[in-house]
């Protein structure tokens, strides 16, 4: 059995998204080969000169695209929902060498997939984004497109997507409840899993387990009887951002030395103006992780995400919300520094912050952060990964 990842124009950086997820394979098999998995790009040499939905600056079309931001938009949009391309002869063949090939973008599937139907080889595909790809390219653009976002137009797109899991044969989530930041906004994702649902099958995400150097006191410098929260992730609804800032200024009436370090880029919501909130931007996750407390995790909706992972790898509490991949651990909760509440419940999340402060005065943090570390090296690094992936694909011919 040989396995294709489909990276074409995908840069594999250690960051979140297919990015991230794809370079922690492909990190992990720099050192660990494999005869059944393989990288696209380290097959075929990627023409970094030339990238789909991206218009070249010295034409008459960038003259207007660039000049008019709206215009660019809508061709962004159609290039990443009705845009069709041809695979070339060298990919059609490469592609009929494998049993199965693995796509990361739902775009990509609606790019090639007559193409795709030509070749040999079962196509996969797993998403990555938090919510639907026309709501994500809406509220990464942030623009208010409230023509784009009324249920009839929205839904054009919400059936393109779902026409992409309806093209390849089978569908890969890192848990069965991933699916939820699809079909608790839409009902016709609802509708469209419910048909799909022998299609899907289910390998957890993972990261490397190699560890980093630690650096302390880099970011916080409290006193020793402060519980210092952070938050690391985009400043959005579907994050929980909102929520989180409520959440402080609650916490804050009952406890007053309780400090909340944020990393990443303000926008499109912003802190509080408090000397206890500290914006500190693009940071590296790491060092920021070392410092901490314990972590906050106040999505809205989960897709499976990574900087969980990271955290449990740390070592570190994590107080977060039941919605979607979270709730992967929750069986876990008895015996691991797991905190959950319900997203829209502000007085269970200020419980279990209050819980947690309440542990660090009896010296019990190391130890519960040191209960999440094994659970990662259990469940979530790179090696349990690459078992569950190839055994879980191998069982597809099965079914």
């Amino acid at each position: 059995m040989k396995i294709l990842i489909w990276d074409k124009d995908t840069r594999l950086l250690n960051t979140g998204g297919p990015s991230g997820y794809l370079y922690n394979i492909h990190e992990y098999l720099k050192n660990n080969s494999s005869d059944e998995v393989y990288f696209y790009s380290d097959i075929i040499e990627k023409d970094n000169t030339s990238k789909e939905n991206i218009i070249k600056e010295d034409n008459w079309i960038s003259k207007i695209f660039f000049r008019h931001s709206s215009l660019k938009f809508i061709y962004t949009l159609f290039s990443v929902f009705f845009r069709s391309k041809k695979l070339n002869p060298t990919e059609i063949k490469l592609i009929n060498r494998f049993d199965y090939v693995h796509f990361h973008w739902l775009s990509e599937v609606l790019k090639y997939h007559r193409s795709l139907e030509k070749t040999n080889a079962k196509i996969i595909l797993t998403t990555h984004t938090p919510e639907p790809l026309i709501d994500e390219v809406i509220h990464n653009s942030g623009k208010k497109l409230y023509i784009l976002q009324s249920n009839l137009i929205r839904n054009i797109f919400i059936k393109r997507e779902i026409k992409a899991f309806e093209y390849v044969d089978y569908i890969m989530f890192p848990s069965k409840y991933s699916s939820e930041v699809y079909t608790n906004v839409s009902i016709l994702y609802k509708k469209a899993f419910v048909k799909l649902n022998k299609k899907f099958f289910y390998v957890p995400t993972a990261i490397t387990d190699i560890s980093t150097e630690k650096k302390y006191s880099k970011f916080i410098k409290n006193k020793i009887d402060d519980l210092n929260v952070c938050y690391i992730g985009r400043h959005n609804e579907i994050k929980g951002y909102d929520k989180l800032k409520k959440i402080a200024i609650e916490v804050w009436k009952e406890i007053s030395n309780i400090h909340f370090y944020i990393g990443g880029k303000e926008g499109p919501l912003y802190g509080l103006d408090d000397f206890r909130w500290h914006e500190l931007g693009w940071v590296n996750t790491y060092d920021l992780l070392h410092d901490i407390d314990v972590f906050i995790l106040p999505n809205k909706e989960t897709y499976y995400d990574l900087i969980l992972l990271e955290v449990l790898k740390s070592g570190k509490p994590v107080i977060l919300t039941r919605t979607g991949g979270n709730k992967q651990f929750i069986d876990y909760v008895p015996n691991t520094g797991l905190f959950y509440y319900d997203y829209d419940d502000i007085n269970s999340a200020v419980e279990q912050i209050k819980k947690v402060f309440k542990l660090k005065n009896e010296g019990y943090l190391d130890k519960i952060g040191h209960d999440n570390f094994i659970l990662f090296k259990k469940t979530s690094c790179q090696s349990v990964y690459m078992k569950n992936y190839i055994e879980k694909i191998k069982l597809l011919e099965y079914r």
